[in-house]
């Protein structure tokens, strides 16, 4: 895990103390504990189990995480499995305020247009892959650009991956849109024929007489989830909320329609492309899938516009009163 990625995970459930807090409750007279913070207890014990310097037992972490999901938002434990992560915790604490500290001063925030891109793992990545992989990367930035560029700001710490930021605002939520959408069309055509409904569509496509392949099922796919995904694309764009006098509403669905398959072609050659450590309010990335809220981003903009129209209006009196 990332230095970066693991003090986001950590802050999640640190106190003022650096010390990881445990917001529980007893329940029926001490008969059961509730839990109301345990995905992000979990997941941040979970990343600490692997450091060096835990040299005590952590299996109370590995039991809680295999009987409850981490979706369950509050879990119930008896008193018995409570004791041990309350043991387990207090063993972690005696440390990690130091442990803290390092991360504090070596992680620094990232700006919040950064996109991380994780190079592929393989063992004989080689000079090419690297320099064809950089050409690739160009590709894709340079087919969303709107209103800007993108710069190469160096590796993330400790880490192959890459941080590029994006400067221009309408290029960076081009590119979001473009690669949510690509993470979608990508989960599409990998899953595409699990579904017994769309397993049924094809046959029904087919003409009398003519048989299933392999080929027929790859272009049906295609040609489906290309209609799906020129919906989406008009959708996104409605949302993004463009200024039209700076950019083309046909302009940029061009360029998103043209990027999303390059993206999607990279995902499934490995690169991983992840948000900022510390993205926009309007953008979220849950377990590498990134999710839009455009209602916010809206607001936002609106927000924007407003505060803007003020300092034009209050410039223009100055101008006047001079």
């Amino acid at each position: 895990m990332r230095l970066g990625e693991l003090k986001k995970t950590l802050d999640e459930v640190v106190n003022d103390n650096n010390k990881i807090a445990i917001n529980s409750k007893q329940l029926y007279n001490g008969q059961l504990y509730s839990i109301s913070n345990y995905p992000n207890l979990i997941k941040a014990l979970l990343a600490l189990k692997a450091q060096s310097w835990i040299d005590f037992s952590t299996e109370i972490v590995g039991k809680l995480n295999s009987k409850y999901s981490l979706r369950d938002q509050e879990i119930h434990i008896d008193p018995n499995d409570y004791n041990l992560l309350t043991q387990c915790v207090n063993n972690i604490n005696a440390k990690l305020p130091v442990f803290y500290g390092i991360l504090d001063t070596m992680v620094k925030k990232q700006h919040e247009q950064i996109i991380n891109i994780k190079l592929p793992i393989q063992e004989d990545f080689s000079l090419d892959d690297l320099s064809n992989i950089n050409k690739r990367l160009s590709k894709i930035f340079s087919s969303i650009n709107i209103d800007g560029t993108t710069k190469f700001s160096g590796f993330d710490i400790g880490t192959s991956w890459y941080e590029i930021l994006i400067i221009g605002g309408f290029t960076y939520k081009a590119f979001i849109s473009a690669l949510h959408l690509a993470q979608e069309y990508y989960k599409m055509k990998q899953e595409y024929f699990k579904s017994k409904t769309e397993e049924t569509h094809y046959k029904a496509s087919l003409k009398e007489g003519e048989k299933e392949t392999e080929k027929g099922k790859a272009d049906y796919i295609n040609r489906v989830i290309k209609i799906e995904l020129e919906t989406k694309i008009s959708e996104t764009v409605q949302n993004l909320n463009l200024d039209t006098e700076k950019s083309n509403i046909h302009e940029v669905e061009n360029k998103i329609r043209v990027t999303v398959p390059l993206i999607s072609e990279e995902i499934e050659k490995g690169l991983e492309f992840h948000l900022s450590l510390n993205p926009p309010e309007y953008v979220d990335e849950h377990e590498g899938s990134v999710s839009i809220d455009y209602e916010e981003l809206q607001r936002l903009c609106e927000e924007e516009n407003s505060i803007k129209q003020i300092e034009d209006k209050t410039s223009e009196e100055e101008v006047d009163a001079k």
